[in-house]
């Protein structure tokens, strides 16, 4: 029989590294039907009059003054599609400012745009569309206006150097306007979110907004449109400005303030437009700044809890963004090295240190309801939050300092500089997100902010995906007495409201890895009487977000239990009619939930407290990813075996590792077709639900004999191929046995922030489905390889029929499509064949043993040379 017992990851040794070679059967895009020059000069004259009209308002408006710099508007250019080399175009056109474009809603064809079909008829397929925002004189319209008339008169005509691509755009262009007051809401939901807050506390008091301001390329003009926000907010009674910030890695320029309910009645009654600070073209967006408040109740004196192991050792690894933790707890004591340089502790009594408290157990322990090796070396950590001024076990971000300012403070303390207080760090866990900031299209200037910085720093940034606490489901009353029957009633509620569930900031970052929550924990099924459990174990969790995330990439990218959320059971009423689940809150003392370490009323050094939350999950995801890169850093080969990759790729290492251990559980198939999925349309529900999958701990960073995994990296330029081989176990080649080839690519892309390309690196890897005979069996292929994380899992059950010795060949590409790549990026890849557990095979001693001879080859060839 085959020995049981786990087994270590396999290294591919040295790759193969060239260019990409052409693909002469790569198809060109399909291209929608524009207008001829005339027709285009017809729908478009009017608008660049009305662009002319108000520039020439605004210069009339300045009267006589010879100091006044020449009135600036911000323009939008609705296309159909994209035109590379715009943003380069613009630079040609004197008195124009590209500013930034995203990818619209998409448009409806009509007679002038449209997709031709095989019989060059009209298709009714919608259109993509892209919104590109310049900042425009009366010079730059003129000139545009200049140039569109050659062009109208002669679309071949040849324009000046670098000016080529206004052609393409000319062609393209459905709608040039005014970006105004609505576009500057529209984008944040700021119009509901208001909506709902009057509905809820009445027009009283004020409102906290944040307001980014147009990204000026030099500090004059920073100082110029922040000086016109400021005036204003000085002329609005009531209004407050609180801070301001600026980072130029990512072109962000932003201002705290605070508006009177004055101005939010005005708005809501009269429209945007009714506002100075909505109408001034110093400002492109303006959301709400709602601080996160995190609320806990007090632990539990505990006399349970896990034997102390020995204490860490080394420098730390990891590296936790919260609240203050209680040092001295019994669990944490000595596994912490807190650099508060806010002096952010001060604030807080003992028994109010709960989030900080809760999260750095979990990263250290795990769940305590089902205690586990504590990670080898201390956690850093950086406060970032302060007790409640007003509500008792409440905390939250700073008041009057925006949380983008806050966060890249942080990281600049502790990575950034001539002394980084957390030089060791290669895991930074942020179980903290931004209520008002729901994902829609265009990425949160906090994701973007951690984009940047985990590129720039090489850093695993593991993020949780935010919490919709307040979903209470509405489900049949004569569901309510059987388990599987509210299960079921409960998760076709969740997904009739999943557009209430969206990703929260910044789960949206590109680079980070965004975790999200499922319905389990490590507590037994037991509950007191008048409450229920609403779902199965493994469902997604109630408060967790769902949905796709930039470019509809996976998001969150994988899932892990945040605890079970258990609800009042309802009075019975012998009617039919629907009722309310309302949540039972997170006080029992036996759980469910996750159990941590808490602080308590009496001051305790031995409390814990269950709680549920994608911050909790997001804390064990760390807590995983913490053990994984130990055992990457403590890995000593086997004789004849290629070493891991060198440590400067472990966080990308252990990005793709962790994706790799992901599934889509059995049952979840089972609960898409309760939802009406069926075919194609049941990998495209689950990748919204669900991500990559529910992370599986038995497989982080493990073989088996029956699952054998293979790791590799690089730092790869632009138009560059790495070529890996996977050797195929014999035993495979002429088997009828199911078999399953996972392989899993990541990488950290610079950006570029303005654009909606946004990543500058692209990464892709060729499939080696036909050389198993595998087909794809889990996420839905348009969204994958959308972010930074490509991952592709293959079954079947066909005899592969290789040769013996056979290769499984993948090769890594990295494309530009925006941008320049100034440096290299890492990449990390992760490949596994598994079979049956019940198969009298050694998979992982196989692939050993080819390597192996390949090593011994490569070692025989620097001998002979």
């Amino acid at each position: 029989a085959v020995g049981g017992g786990s087994r270590s990851l396999l290294g591919f040794g040295p790759a193969t590294v060239g260019a990409i070679p052409p693909n002469p059967d790569r198809k060109p895009p399909r291209r929608p039907r524009t207008p001829e020059g005339h027709r285009q000069g017809q729908r478009l004259a009017p608008q660049f009059q009305s662009l002319q009209g108000a520039l020439a308002s605004e210069l009339t408006g300045l009267g006589d003054s010879t100091t006044a710099p020449d009135p600036e508007l911000i323009a939008v250019l609705e296309l159909v599609g994209t035109v590379a080399g715009f943003v380069r175009a613009t630079e040609g056109v004197e008195g124009l400012r590209f500013l930034t474009d995203f990818a619209g809603d998409g448009l409806d064809p009509d007679d002038d745009f449209y997709y031709a079909g095989d019989d060059n008829d009209p298709t009714e397929d919608g259109l993509p569309q892209s919104l590109y925002l310049v900042m425009a004189n009366a010079r730059a319209i003129d000139e545009l206006i200049r140039l569109f008339g050659l062009w109208q008169r002669d679309g071949r005509v040849k324009f000046e150097r670098g000016l080529a691509p206004l052609k393409q755009v000319f062609s393209q262009l459905h709608t040039i306007r005014r970006w105004g007051p609505r576009d500057r809401v529209r984008e944040t939901g700021l119009l509901d979110q208001w909506r709902e807050d009057v509905e809820v506390v009445g027009a009283q008091g004020s409102v906290l907004i944040e307001v980014e301001l147009v990204w000026g390329y030099t500090p004059e003009l920073r100082r110029s449109s922040e000086a016109t926000v400021r005036q204003i907010l000085t002329d609005t009674p009531g209004a407050v400005l609180h801070a301001s910030c600026i980072i130029e890695s990512i072109g962000y320029h932003g201002v705290m303030a605070e508006l009177p309910y004055s101005q939010v009645e005005s708005v809501l009654q009269d429209g945007p437009e009714s506002i100075a600070l909505l109408t001034t073209d110093s400002v492109l967006f303006v959301s709400k700044a709602e601080p996160m408040t995190l609320v806990s109740d007090d632990g539990v004196e505990s006399n349970d809890l896990p034997a102390v192991a020995s204490p860490p050792v080394g420098p730390p690894r990891a590296a936790l963004l919260d609240g203050v933790p209680l040092a001295n707890h019994e669990l944490l004591v000595d596994r912490l090295r807190i650099d508060d340089p806010d002096d952010r502790s001060a604030a807080y009594t003992v028994n109010r240190r709960c989030h900080g408290t809760a999260m750095a157990s979990l990263m250290i322990h795990g769940d305590l309801a089902c205690p586990g090796r504590p990670i080898a070396s201390p956690v850093h950590v950086h406060p970032i939050l302060v007790p409640h001024e007003c509500r008792d076990n409440a905390e939250v971000a700073p008041p009057g300092e925006l949380f983008i300012d806050v966060i890249h403070r942080a990281f600049q303390r502790m990575f950034g500089g001539a002394s980084p207080s957390a030089q060791s760090v290669r895991i930074v866990n942020l179980s903290i997100g931004e209520p008002a900031r729901t994902f829609a299209r265009r990425l949160s200037p906090l994701a973007r902010l951690l984009d940047h910085l985990a590129f720039k720093f090489n850093l695993l940034i593991v993020v949780s995906a935010g919490n919709h606490s307040g979903i209470v489901p509405v489900v049949p009353a004569s569901a309510i007495e059987g388990p599987a029957d509210v299960a079921k009633a409960v998760r076709a509620y969740l997904h009739e409201h999943a557009r209430q569930r969206r990703l929260l900031s910044p789960a949206d970052s590109v680079n980070s890895l965004a975790v999200g929550a499922v319905h389990d924990d490590g507590t037994d099924g037991s509950l007191p009487d008048g409450v229920i459990d609403p779902l199965t174990r493994g469902s997604v969790a109630l408060y967790s977000p769902v949905g796709l995330g930039f470019k509809r990439s996976p998001k969150p990218e994988l899932h892990a239990p945040g605890g079970r959320s258990v609800v009042l059971k309802p009075v019975p009423t012998g009617g039919e009619e629907d009722v309310e689940l309302h949540p039972a809150g997170t006080t029992l003392v036996t759980g469910p939930g996750l159990r941590a370490a808490a602080p308590t009323a009496s001051g305790s050094l031995s409390g814990s407290l269950y709680s549920c939350g994608t911050s909790n999950a997001a804390a064990l995801v760390s807590h995983r990813a913490a053990h994984l890169l130990h055992s990457l850093e403590d890995h000593e080969p086997g004789q004849d075996e290629a070493p891991l990759p060198d440590a400067q790729y472990h966080p990308v290492l252990l990005k793709a590792l962790l994706v790799h251990a992901t599934a889509w559980e059995q049952q979840a198939w089972g609960w898409a077709e309760e939802l009406g999925a069926s075919g194609n349309s049941v990998r495209r529900l689950l990748t919204q639900q669900l991500g990559f999958g529910v992370l599986d701990p038995n497989k982080v960073g493990m073989s088996s004999p029956h699952r054998v995994c293979l790791v590799g990296a690089g730092s790869i330029k632009k138009d560059q191929r790495y070529s890996f081989e996977v050797p195929l176990p014999a035993s495979l080649a002429s088997a009828k046995i199911w078999k399953r080839l996972t392989t899993t690519l990541a990488w950290l892309s610079p950006i570029e922030p303005s654009t909606q390309q946004y990543r500058v690196a692209h990464l892709a890897f060729t499939s080696p489905r036909r050389d198993l005979r595998v087909e794809p069996k889990q996420v839905a292929h348009y969204a994958n390889g959308k972010g930074t994380v490509l991952h592709e899992v293959l079954e079947g059950d066909r005899a592969a029929g290789f040769v013996e010795d056979a290769v499984l060949a993948i090769d890594v590409d990295c494309r530009v499509r925006v941008g320049r790549l100034y440096e290299p990026v890492r990449f990390g890849l992760a490949v596994s064949i598994e079979v049956a557990p019940e198969l009298e095979v050694d998979l992982h001693q196989e692939v050993r043993e080819r390597l192996a001879v390949a090593v011994r080859e490569r070692a025989q060839a620097r001998v002979g040379n």
